[in-house]
């Protein structure tokens, strides 16, 4: 979905405010030369333009991804401390059993724990074999809580993976939606700005209450547009 206005999206909210706030006054006026531009019209775009603003923008969607992101990265750096103490007692546990000790493959942590996909799968395998040989950790007097720990750290790293990954998609749905609002505020700002050029042919003033930002009259060249638009 592409803009179908040239002009930013804060100037073209900020423009659709000042149009909302002269048809309180003017309307009748469209009304009369238009039916069609009525009340059901300025409704529909003061929702439009009200669910705009309260969405906030792309910068408030990146901006809760990045709080999802950081979630998980905090799930992620928690781990680092778990598996460095379950090392101890995996080590004391395992001190003469070498294949036992292999199992838990806790050198491979380091290689995978900053990559996502990776350190779900890992953790996952880890929580098994935790529970499996769960008996031998105990017997060494490892935490319970440890133990149990490992199997919920897997469950919160994949939580928290899932929640940033859909997060991405609702970002791209987010700006699409917001893309197809604004590009039907710019339709109706442009349908009220066409009539004034119309209503208000002897009313520079009023006309320009109006004007679209960057718009140009027919008949107008682009300098004298700005001109009259910096006047």
């Amino acid at each position: 979905m592409r803009r179908i206005f040239n002009i930013t999206d804060a100037r073209l909210l900020e423009h659709t405010g000042v149009t909302l706030e002269a048809l309180t006054t003017d309307l009748a006026d469209f009304t009369a030369f238009d039916p069609d531009l009525n009340q059901d019209k300025v409704t529909a775009l003061t929702d439009l333009y009200r669910t705009t603003l309260e969405e906030g923008g792309d910068d408030m969607v990146r901006g809760k991804l990045g709080e999802k992101t950081q979630t998980l990265l905090d799930v992620m750096d928690s781990s680092n401390k778990i598996i460095k103490s379950l090392r101890y007692w995996v080590n004391k546990a395992f001190e003469d059993d070498p294949a036992g000790h292999k199992r838990f493959r806790l050198t491979k942590y380091w290689k995978v724990h900053n990559n996502q996909p990776e350190l779900i799968a890992y953790l996952s395998s880890l929580a098994t074999v935790v529970e499996e040989l769960r008996p031998q950790l105990e017997a060494a007097n490892a935490p319970a809580e440890l133990l149990d720990s490992v199997k919920t750290l897997s469950m919160d790293v994949e939580a928290a993976n899932n929640i940033q990954e859909n997060s991405k998609g609702s970002r791209g749905s987010a700006t699409q939606d917001r893309v197809t609002r604004l590009n039907s505020i710019y339709a109706i700002c442009q349908q009220f700005n066409r009539a004034a050029e119309y209503i208000y042919d002897e009313d520079p003033a009023k006309r320009e209450q109006y004007r679209i930002p960057g718009y140009t009259p027919p008949g107008e060249s682009v300098e004298e547009s700005e001109e009259s638009a910096a006047a």
